[in-house]
């Protein structure tokens, strides 16, 4: 059976013929879907058309398609007329191309079945354009290792929000260990959008009762606003004690609250 995914649902061809034969000519095909807006409305096309019926001038353009379902399909009509779409994605990632197909490029590599080799993950982390840091940072958890918290540490700081969730996400992969320090130093930082940052990943780290801890120091924060978000979630886990200096750090933090929390409190076995 075959592995190319379908496409389903209703489509209203725009403006085509009805008359048998000539509805649905190629020319036609491609001029209202191949260029849509829609990303739907590009994978059809290439469902529609077969890989003749479709110019390598416009099949290599979809490659690097901003939609995965619309690459998918296109590395299949690639492949159909000869070509082998991890070379051609790996000849996009050099030369005079732009950021954005740059790093469309490196990540077809990897949706291909290639694979990058670690210094160039990295490399693509520490690039100053965000596409490129972003594609990185995406493809850095199959690679990463805990010496690549301090870099990550930082990214977390960025301008770009797109990359601080990102570098949080891979953060969070590494065992709390590695990050604790990292996550100390950013809950210092003047900014509040960066200590936020900070308390989403140590509540992605760890044990339960180390999200609970991260919650109540959280409701301790300068900005009301961290502060509310911390409130609205602190709850003791369901299951489980914590350990002993789990336990010590929650009593510290419950003696400061004006908040009884008094779950909290039972759950930890305190008076």
């Amino acid at each position: 059976m075959s592995s190319t995914p379908t496409i389903r649902g209703r489509f209203r061809w725009p403006n085509v013929p009805s008359r048998s034969g000539m509805s649905r000519r190629p020319k036609l095909i491609s001029a209202a879907l191949l260029r849509a807006g829609a990303a739907e409305s590009r994978a059809l096309g290439l469902v529609r058309l077969t890989a003749g019926q479709i110019s390598a001038r416009e099949t290599h353009r979809l490659l690097v398609d901003s939609s995965v379902l619309v690459r998918i399909w296109a590395r299949a009509r690639w492949s159909e007329k000869g070509n082998d779409p991890e070379v051609t994605y790996r000849a996009l990632t050099v030369g005079q191309n732009s950021p954005v197909i740059r790093a469309r490029a490196f990540r077809g590599i990897v949706e291909s079945g290639g694979t990058l080799e670690r210094d160039v993950v990295l490399a693509l982390v520490r690039d100053a354009e965000p596409a490129l840091r972003k594609v990185g940072l995406e493809l850095l958890p199959a690679v990463a290792v805990p010496d690549d918290a301090p870099l990550l540490g930082v990214l977390v700081e960025s301008e770009s929000s797109g990359v601080a969730r990102r570098a949080v996400e891979v953060l969070a992969t590494l065992p709390m260990r590695d990050v604790e320090g990292v996550t100390q130093r950013l809950l210092l930082s003047q900014s509040p959008a960066v200590r936020h940052r900070a308390w989403r990943l140590l509540r992605s780290v760890g044990d339960a009762w180390d999200r609970t801890l991260a919650d109540l120091e959280m409701t301790f924060d300068e900005e009301e606003s961290n502060a509310e978000r911390a409130r609205d979630v602190v709850r003791a886990p369901v299951f489980g004690h914590p350990s002993e200096s789990q336990r010590e750090r929650i009593e510290r933090l419950l003696a400061r609250t004006p908040e009884p929390y008094p779950g909290i409190a039972f759950a930890a076995g305190l008076r």
